[in-house]
């Protein structure tokens, strides 16, 4: 997150659930399998214990979107450090988009991993988090699957109140830091500044109707 935001700490949360530090659904659920600082040797023997061979590591890399292209030089370098072997792959923001709809191997145009953002109301709660999705092919890029995870969808839905509902959210992040549909890497805030003169502004995601003249 420094990378992407600075030094000022105001702008940005680390560490970060699958639900926005701050929403409704935000718990310290599985929290723990997120260290202080990255233990690359641990990371490494967790690899190897795995099954890692020192596999080709395809990460794509928007190079114009300048957010996403920070991010990606940090997962690079975290990844290279815990043993994998990157790929570095240095597209544009539309290559990818186009490209991550390929779920053929790197070899054949497909990939293994990119970073991305994601406004965090989109993030509030199980039924808007599409990147939470754990239903194999129709989930979001990388296809997850999570049987336990969408079952836990399907309870947070019939949650009779609000109580039962981060209650269920709860375990729903303590299964998505088992199964992994997607790594939270932190959440930030983008300032705004305004004219004096601009009045009627919709606070929140910058858009730009309703503003008018003072």
């Amino acid at each position: 997150m420094i990378a992407v935001m600075g030094d000022d700490p105001s702008l940005r949360k680390v560490p970060c659930g699958i639900f926005p530090p701050g929403s409704p659904m935000a718990s310290d659920a599985g929290m723990d399998n997120i260290l202080p600082r990255p233990d690359y040797d641990r990371a490494r023997r967790a690899l190897q214990a795995a099954g890692y061979k020192g596999e080709t590591i395809a990460l794509m890399a928007p190079t114009d979107f300048p957010i996403i292209k920070a991010l990606s030089d940090v997962a690079a370098d975290m990844m290279r450090r815990s043993g994998m072997n990157v790929d570095y792959q240095a597209i544009d923001f539309g290559t990818m988009a186009q490209r991550r709809v390929n779920k053929k191997p790197p070899a054949e145009g497909g990939w293994n991993a990119f970073c991305s953002i994601s406004s965090s109301s989109d993030c509030f709660t199980p039924a808007t988090n599409n990147v939470l999705r754990g239903n194999g092919e129709k989930a979001w890029f990388g296809w997850s699957s999570s049987p336990r995870i969408e079952e836990l969808r399907d309870a947070w839905f019939d949650a009779p109140d609000l109580a039962a509902q981060k209650k269920i959210a709860a375990e729903i992040q303590a299964q998505a830091f088992v199964d992994v549909p997607y790594l939270p890497l932190g959440m930030f805030y983008s300032p705004s500044v305004y004219r004096r003169d601009v009045t009627d502004i919709v606070h929140g995601f910058p858009i730009f109707w309703n503003m008018r003249r003072a």
